[in-house]
């Protein structure tokens, strides 16, 4: 069971108010890899990763957002952390709307 809740997105947001994507689907398997996150199996759409899943909508190239649950809060921030500061992507919590 997760323990909380987040939407991963581009820092900022296009003139139209709408998400940048963050990068191509392959762009952000192979940053991802870098932080020890992938999926189990070739095409997944869900990646493990320390105390953490990243889901992928099904077939979305470029990625414009992910869904990142902790499932292990000791382990998982320390990835989050470098997601944020290696990636500059920008994480809001679902359950309170504040961002990161």
């Amino acid at each position: 069971m997760p323990i909380a809740s987040y939407a991963i997105h581009h820092r900022t947001k296009s003139e139209d108010g709408a998400l940048l994507p963050i990068g191509s689907r392959a762009e952000v398997l192979a940053a991802l890899e870098v932080c020890n996150t992938a999926p189990d199996q070739p095409g997944g759409n869900v990646l493990y990763g320390p105390g953490l899943q990243v889901h992928l909508l099904p077939g979305e190239d470029p990625i414009r957002q992910m869904s990142l649950l902790i499932t292990e809060q000791d382990i998982a921030w320390e990835v989050i952390s470098r997601m944020r500061h290696q990636f500059g992507w920008r994480f809001t919590d679902l359950e309170t709307g504040d961002s990161w």
